[in-house]
Parts: structure tokens; sequence; C-alpha cells
């Protein structure tokens, strides 16, 4: 097959408080027409920058630098070198050549442009059509996505449109320019496993009837396995370990390739404890730096023990009880009830898992227990007490007790605040801190169980990658060492070794403070491993 892009060399650097940080650092590959290469690493190890420059996106002149050669193969055979292309060319490259499904529809979608606007307004840029032939696009676009063509949507907002509607939609907008290289960066992060499922559904269908080339982003190695030709793992803007998907799987040669793979929670089986970097590493050092062929399975015989069940007093003490809980938005017409007469109870010291579709009042629940959003009925018990009954003045005296991860990590962090800020001011606040230089050892050494570094509490959250943010907001509320932890999607934006690293970090803080934990999820493998019981929703 003849090529379709090569990147020779790729250097990409930003200006981060006076110091030059490296993004990117000597990465080298080739993508073959009608081929699908994934690009997966941890959080930070320069995927999207490399898929941002690939599109000429980059920050302001002075503050990013990039060396090296990002060659474009149009269908005619002719080389186009992105790295220096004018912003002239990459007005009729960007959209007509390249095309980009960016990870959050949500924030990558124009608030204030009506769905059917947008759509429009990006055919016209590179098709000049208007009236009947202009409808007639739209409608074509609609239904390669598998959208109803209805007057409906296309008038609606894009916050009238579900997560799995948004994606689809920015499926639309990437094709409306009849591309021939498609870049999914995260397509799926945020979506439930169904839509999630519909979504790559909808790509592999799109490839195989467009022919297009596909250059997919993704920290789920189960989406590799199943969309890509081709695998190169990132870490820290190097490449590290290239190669069939078939050669990759089977015989991963680098201990982080092996950890992507290993630390996803296994389908058939519960295990105490997900695999580490550090039990990857002891692995292949056993086994004379390679990957065994029951590798696998060696590591789960071993991670499966645990200590001792939990004590019969504390198993049957009902610490958290939901009685008739209705929740309702909008009023009169227009009232919409999302939760009705939902009942549940988890002993102490114990994770109740909550699973369901996208709309069926997962995160609703979540935010009512925190008394975020108002309730139309029901109860929420701690022992005895009515949390939802109590007055003002008395929840605010123990709201600390009660912390939530979110699931946006965009929109989890002040971002006039540094990470110091953000960390420290809870505690002092609460008393739970004597002092400012405790405080920040505290913060300091919380970063480091999630994954990250002492210094980056000098940092604004704009300096951080989404996957890093959520790690961010999962000390925070660790710090508070709750007495109910929700958790919303909390791990659905981190790599897979991140991730292992946070679930294994919730469940140790649990054995060790006893505190109970309210798990919503999507991935039925995750809340497997993390709950005790596990409560199913649907939609209405």
């Amino acid at each position: 097959m003849p090529l379709h892009l090569s990147v020779e060399d790729l250097h990409i650097s930003f200006l981060s408080g006076g110091k030059k940080v490296a993004a990117v650092a000597g990465l080298s590959f080739s993508l073959k027409r009608g081929e699908t290469l994934a690009l997966v690493g941890e959080s930070g190890a320069g995927k999207s920058t490399t898929a941002l420059a690939l599109m000429g996106f980059r920050q302001t002149k002075g503050k990013c630098e990039l060396h090296g050669r990002m060659s474009y193969y149009a269908e005619e055979g002719k080389s186009i070198e992105l790295a220096s292309l004018p912003e002239k060319d990459w007005l009729r490259l960007r959209g007509r050549e390249i095309g980009m499904i960016f990870q959050n529809p949500a924030r990558a979608l124009n608030p204030v442009l009506r769905c059917g606007e947008q759509l429009a307004e990006t055919i016209r840029l590179h098709e000049r059509i208007s009236g009947q032939a202009l409808q007639q696009r739209l409608r074509e676009l609609l239904e390669q996505v598998q959208l109803p063509a209805e007057e409906r949507l296309l008038k609606a907002w894009p916050h009238q449109l579900s997560g799995g509607q948004q994606q689809r939609f920015m499926i639309a907008l990437a094709l409306a320019g009849h591309p021939a290289l498609l870049i999914a960066d995260e397509p799926t992060s945020a979506l439930d496993r169904s839509t999630e499922d519909e979504i790559i559904k909808l790509l592999e269908s799109l490839k195989k009837r467009l022919q297009l080339s596909m250059l997919f982003i993704t920290h789920d190695m189960a989406l590799v396995k199943r969309l890509a030709d081709r695998v190169m793992v990132l870490q820290q803007g190097k490449c590290v370990e290239e190669g069939s998907v078939e050669e990759v799987f089977a015989r991963p040669q680098h201990p982080y390739t092996a950890l992507l793979i290993a630390s996803r929670p296994p389908a058939g089986q519960k295990l105490h404890r997900l695999p580490e970097a550090k039990d990857v590493w002891a692995l292949f050092e056993k086994s004379g730096n390679q990957w065994p062929e029951e590798g696998l399975k060696e590591l789960h015989t071993v991670l499966k023990s645990g200590p001792a069940s939990r004590p019969k007093e504390l198993s049957n003490l009902p610490a958290f009880r939901i009685e008739n809980l209705s929740i309702s938005y909008g009023e009169g017409k227009d009232k919409i009830r999302v939760v009705e007469n939902f009942n549940a109870a988890w002993p102490a010291r114990s994770t109740l898992g909550l699973m369901g579709p996208s709309g069926s009042g997962k995160s609703s629940i979540a935010r009512a227990l925190l008394r975020l959003i108002p309730t139309e009925s029901g109860s929420f018990f701690q022992g005895n007490c009515d949390l939802l009954a109590l007055p003002p003045k008395s929840w605010r005296s123990r709201c600390y007790k009660y912390q939530m991860i979110f699931q946006d990590p965009y929109s989890t962090l002040n971002p006039r605040h540094n990470i110091a800020q953000t960390l420290t001011q809870p505690l002092l606040y609460h008393r739970l801190a004597k002092s400012r230089k405790e405080a920040l050892e505290k913060a300091a050494a919380m970063l480091r169980e999630v994954g990250l570094k002492s210094e980056h509490l000098q940092r604004y959250p704009r300096a951080f990658s989404g996957g890093q943010r959520q790690r961010i907001a999962t000390a925070r509320a660790l710090l508070m060492q709750p007495q109910l932890l929700i958790c919303d999607e909390c791990v659905s934006a981190l790599d897979p070794g991140i991730q292992a690293r946070v679930l294994n970090l919730i469940k140790e803080l649990q054995e060790k403070y006893g505190f109970s934990c309210l798990f919503i999820s999507h991935d039925e493998d995750v809340v497997r491993f993390m709950a005790d019981e596990v409560c199913v929703l649907k939609s209405s």
C-alpha cells in the first residue's frame, strides 16, 4: 500500500514556567493508505500533541517549538510538508484532506450555534453549495453517522444531544470535507459501554465504506485490538514499541506495553489488586527481561489473594441507605423525571457499584446525595441521620466527610488556583492540617500516591492533560479522609496503568480508613473489580 503520512524525528516542546518542556521527543512513524495506526500511552505521553500538530494546531508562536518532518501524501502522490505549511494552505488542507474527531465533543462543539448551523457552515467551507443541495448534503452526512436527518436534530443546541449523539455529530463535522485521513483522538473515552460499541462499529463501517486511513488515539487496549492494524506505544514523548496488533499483544517487548495490556481488570475473575508497573517489571526481571507466554495468568494468580474478609459486625451494619429517591428537572410541561423511587443500601467499608447507560440517572443520584442538586423526594441516611434533611449550617459543618470525584477533569479544577492552593485550601479550612507546611507535605505525598510529582504543586490546571487533572481531583478528594467517597466515572479518562494505580489506591485507602464508597461507571469490568454489590439502572 502507498504511503499516506510520514513523520520523521518529530520534536515538540512548550515553554512552561520559563522552562522548555519536551512533549514529543524524536517521534517517527508512517501510515499507509487505508491503514489504521493506534497511538497509545499514558496521559502526557504526547499523543494528542502529535495529533494537533498534524492538523496544524499549535500554541502561540514563541510558546511552542516544532522540529522534524511531517509529510502528507495526497492521492495523486504529491508530498506536502505539514511542518512548514503556511496557514492559508492549512485552510485548504484541514478538513478536506485530514479530518479530526476531538476527544470531548461537548467542549469542541460551538455552544452558541445550533447543530444544523454548525454542520452547514462546515460544508460551505469545503463546497460551494446552498439551498436544496446543501440540505441534501446535510441529510447524507447525518445518515452516514446514523443520526436521524430530522428538523428537530438540526435545530437542537449541542447541549441538548446525548453524549453518543454529540460524538456522532462530531464525526459528521469531521467527514464534511470528504477527508482521506481521519484522526480520532479518544473518541469514546467519556461514553458508556453500549454507546462506545456503537461508535466503534460506526468508525469501522465508515473506514471500510469511505476507504479512510485512520490515526486512532486511545488508552484502551481492548479498542486497539479491535480497530487497529498496527500499534505504536508512546511514553514521555518517545516510541517504546511498535508493531502489528497481533505481535504486540502476543509478545510485548517493553514492560510499559505489558502494563497497558495487563492492568485491565480481567473479565472472568475477581482480583484483590490490579497489576501495576512494579508487578510487571518484577515479572520481566524474573523471566529474563522478556514477557512469559503465560504472563497474564501468572500475574492474576499472584494478585488474587488479599487480606481477611470484612468482620461480621461491619458487614451487617448499613452505613448508608437511600430511600425512595426521586429527581426531576424542569417544571410544569417541561418537567422530566430522571430518577424515580430509587432505593439502595450498603454496609460500612464496602463499595456499591452503580451502573447504567447514559441518561439513566447515575450522575444525578450522585449529585443529589451531596446536595448539589435538589431532590423531588426521598432520604439519604448515614445511620439514623437523614443527610438530605439537615439544615444548611449542620450540613456545611460535616460536608467535607462526603467527597466526590467528578467525571469531567476539565471543569473540576479552578483555573485560577495552582495545584498547591487546590489541595491545601480544603485541608486548612476544615482544620485537617495544623499549618500550611503540614498541608503542603500532605498534598505532595498524595500527589505521589496518584502518580504525579511534588513539583507539580506550583503548576496550574492548564499545564496538565485530562488524565493528569483527574489524578489531581482524586488526590483532593482522598486528602479529606472521607467517610463516603462518590466516584462518578472517575477513571474513564485515565490510561490503564494509572487507572489501575488509582483503583488500587482507592481500595487500599478504603481498607486503611474504613470509608464507604459509591462507585459509578459504565465499565462492567471495573465495577466488578471495585464493588461488593452492584445496582444497575435503566433509562426510563
